[in-house]
């Protein structure tokens, strides 16, 4: 019996060859194949996902930095917090200092919160392009064709080596050889 390797690709492809049968292997468990799906978006819409997440963070999605940046915000209401006490004890609550104390420390804030946001997206943008760099390399699928010759019994090799046979043996092949 000859085994040919036939065309990979997201779906299992139909090939009509001339005197061979062929049979679709799945080489990704379905987990691995859910996380192929998604990444190449042929998941319904909607599935919350780390893609999804990424896709978030690369487009800017606000709501998707609003958790990140609570802690940021809570130290800052601890420095207005500390700098209100100081200028206080010096009774200069009214005084330009503590204006631009308090702009000062709320620019730094912006430009630090603005300063990450730009370093999540980029990575958020580069996690996204390496996904789709590594699923283009993959493939959930692989054909195989058989010799349609007619064995004992009138039985062909074709009806042995059905896709649910091969699977089988997939899967129990490394525990008959480990």
């Amino acid at each position: 019996m000859t085994f040919y390797p036939g065309p990979t690709g997201s779906a299992p492809p139909k090939t009509k060859i001339s005197g061979y049968k062929q049979h679709n292997i799945q080489k990704f468990t379905p987990e691995q194949l859910q996380l192929f799906q998604q990444l190449s978006g042929t998941v319904t819409p909607g599935a919350t996902s780390g893609t999804d997440w990424l896709s978030k963070l690369a487009s800017g999605d606000t709501s998707a930095f609003e958790e990140m940046e609570k802690p940021a915000y809570n130290a800052f209401e601890k420095q207005v917090g500390a700098l209100g006490n100081r200028f206080s004890h010096l009774g200069a609550l009214d005084s330009n200092y503590f204006e631009n104390a308090i702009s000062g420390a709320g620019r730094e804030l912006q430009e630090n919160l603005a300063s990450n946001r730009m370093n999540i997206r980029q990575n958020a943008i580069n996690s996204l392009l390496n996904q789709s760099n590594t699923l283009l390399g993959q493939s959930p699928f692989e054909s195989i064709f058989t010799e349609k010759k007619k064995g004992f019994g009138g039985m062909g090799l074709e009806d042995l080596f059905t896709p649910e046979n091969i699977q089988m043996l997939i899967k129990i092949l490394p525990l008959l050889v480990g």
